[in-house]
């Protein structure tokens, strides 16, 4: 049966005939199929796997309350016992004093599906990481441990009590490559790209790693602390990020989490000479749609435009509960989009980012460092305070000296709040790198504290001990 085929099954209007048997006051019906191949490779073990999933997600309102459930039995006798289930959840939660109903926004359709990559097969994706694969083995100072290639298909309808009958289709392919560096300790690099061709450059994939495992590899220790310009790599950006986002959810202003509220909205909160976009329709993004999965228009829009907060995201039971416009936020995925659409209730996340700004290139931004440092990764970033932005984190770093990358540090700790890193940001760099859902810069700031310290001699004697005999070959990475 073809994917197209199965859109067109009744099964959906189905569960809303049986809902308004079992007496429901509304209910939102999700169907979904997410069609998948993919290739995962762990210390040369290669584990191909098909996976094409069909299942069906309530939300049941009842009593001025919701409730979640979903099923892959497509039988009546099922989903009938999982609308019951759902309904009686909610009946025992109580009313809830901002119950909002579900989005009223009609029919849309959003399909961004590439024809051209809609057969690739299991072959295919082999070939596309052992081509990577091959490349990667020839850099002498990494080593790499593994990855994957999958291609993912998915093809979704969300019907409501309120008119909604919404579909969404789209596919991708997503390359994931992770190495160590050879030394002891290793560090980890990885590099990700989504592709909508079969014309997936791979040479940019080994580039990328190759450059970023020569500035983190040979790590010294020093004693430092003090307050320098420090610029922020496209994946300790991400990593920080997260705390901002927590901060501009709907979900936690409403119970407090926050240090905003709804009266910020145009208000500058950050660096004017930063603006961060959520645009679901980038043709680089995981996923492209013009709907979210509740059914509300979706579309490009700034979460801060020349440092003034724009959009707080939100799904229409926040926006209207904080009564501001519906972000059209309500997303079916996990961060890294390893769980199945069907089992996630919709939860507030953006899109996929992208950035403007001041932009520099980023031999250019080094130049304009005297001494400071490039924070290639972080660590602990989910421990940072939600409502003030304080963290205290470990972090990857490399020394700037002079206009120049110099050296990498791995003992090194940050300190600081995120309103002060996003308020002090004054340029970002042109290159780009897709991380999860977006697409990051570099990013120049200041007024984070740096702070490093030695370890004890034996130590650093019994580390330099083992990395020699590593390069003599007498030990074995």
């Amino acid at each position: 049966m073809l994917v197209d085929e199965v859109m067109d099954v009744d099964v959906v209007k189905r569960a809303l005939e049986i809902a308004g048997e079992l007496g429901v006051d509304e209910i939102e019906v999700f169907y979904g199929r997410t069609i998948s191949r993919a290739i995962s490779v762990e210390k040369d073990i290669v584990k191909p796997m098909v996976a094409d999933m069909e299942g069906l997600a309530f939300r049941v309102a009842k009593n001025r309350n919701t409730s979640f459930s979903y099923t892959y039995d497509l039988s009546e006798e099922k989903i009938r016992d999982t609308i019951k289930i759902a309904m009686r959840s909610a009946e025992m939660k109580g009313p809830d004093e901002n119950y909002a109903g579900f989005p009223n926004f009609g029919s849309i359709t959003s399909e961004f599906l590439s024809d051209e990559i809609r057969d690739i097969s299991l072959g295919e994706l082999m070939e596309i990481y052992e081509k990577t694969h091959r490349e990667l083995t020839k850099i002498k100072k990494i080593f790499p441990i593994g990855g994957g290639v999958s291609y993912a298909e998915g093809n979704y309808r969300i019907v409501n009590t309120n008119g909604v009958d919404s579909v969404i289709k789209g596919n991708v392919i997503f390359i994931a490559i992770y190495v160590l560096t050879k030394e002891i300790p290793p560090n980890y690099v990885f590099r990700i790209m989504t592709s909508r061709t079969r014309d997936i450059d791979t040479g940019d994939i080994v580039r990328s790693i190759k450059e970023k495992a020569e500035r983190v590899t040979g790590c010294k220790e020093i004693k430092y602390s003090g307050s320098p310009d420090v610029i922020f790599s496209p994946t300790a950006l991400f990593q920080m990020l997260t705390i901002f986002l927590g901060q501009i959810d709907a979900s936690q202003i409403k119970i407090g989490m926050s240090p905003y509220k709804k009266d910020d909205l145009g208000k500058e909160i950050l660096s004017p000479a930063i603006s961060i976009i959520d645009d679901p329709q980038y043709e680089k993004g995981i996923f492209m749609t013009n709907v979210d999965f509740e059914g509300t228009p979706a579309k490009k829009k700034y979460l801060v435009e020349n440092g003034k907060l724009r959009t707080i995201l939100n799904d229409y039971y926040h926006a209207k509960t904080l009564d501001i416009e519906p972000s059209a936020n309500a997303i079916r995925y996990s961060m890294w989009g390893n769980q199945d659409p069907v089992m996630i209730e919709p939860n507030i996340m953006p899109w996929f980012l992208r950035f403007e700004g001041k932009e520099k290139k980023l031999e250019d931004i080094f130049m304009d460092i005297d001494d400071g440092f490039l924070i290639e990764d972080v660590m602990g970033v989910h421990q940072a305070d939600p409502v003030s932005g304080k963290f205290a984190i470990p972090a990857l770093a490399v020394r700037i000296r002079k206009g120049e990358p110099k050296y990498p540090i791995r003992k090194v700790m940050l300190n600081g709040t995120i309103a002060d890193l996003l308020k002090n940001a004054d340029v970002i760099s042109t290159e780009r790198e897709p991380i999860g859902f977006g697409e990051y810069p570099y990013m120049k700031t200041r007024k984070i504290t740096v702070s490093s310290e030695k370890s004890p001699l034996k130590h650093r004697i019994q580390m330099k001990m083992a990395n020699l005999l590593l390069r003599l070959g007498i030990i074995k990475f």
